[in-house]
């Protein structure tokens, strides 16, 4: 009897929390590209 109660509990659990992750991969992601930083080409003159 108790191994059925475990496993009512496991399965609602997993029901209560199944919309809240359908919820959570619907949310916005703002990413942005990091700004370009052009590369520092060596410069010889000796400035």
């Amino acid at each position: 009897m108790l191994t059925n109660l475990v496993r009512a509990g496991i399965a609602a659990s997993a029901l209560l929390v199944a919309p809240l992750a359908a919820h959570s991969a619907d949310l916005n992601r703002n990413y942005k590209a990091p700004a370009y930083v052009a590369p520092a080409y060596a410069n010889w003159s000796g400035f």
